[in-house]
């Protein structure tokens, strides 16, 4: 994530077990609970890549793997719920 001076922020990465995702484009947030994980916080609906764990390189460009997450904040920590 990248924190701005204004406290606006931008999700960049996040990962999934072994995986780790880059966010090509959040297309909603709004304060929203959790059915799945139990929580309330800020939900993040993004498109994402696959990325190599120490590089933005795709590690299959032939077949990139893509997914749309859900991503919560909830006070101090974030959570990920696979959506598509």
């Amino acid at each position: 994530m990248d924190v701005f001076p204004n406290a606006e922020y931008e999700l960049v990465y996040f990962c999934v077990g072994e995986n780790r995702y880059i966010v090509e484009r959040t297309m909603e947030v709004e304060p929203r609970a959790s059915l799945q994980a139990g929580g309330i916080g800020i939900w993040h609906r993004v498109d994402a890549r696959l990325v190599n764990n120490n590089n933005d390189e795709d590690p299959n460009p032939n077949k990139s793997e893509r997914r749309q997450a859900a991503l919560f904040w909830e006070m101090n920590k974030w959570f990920v719920v696979k959506t598509a």
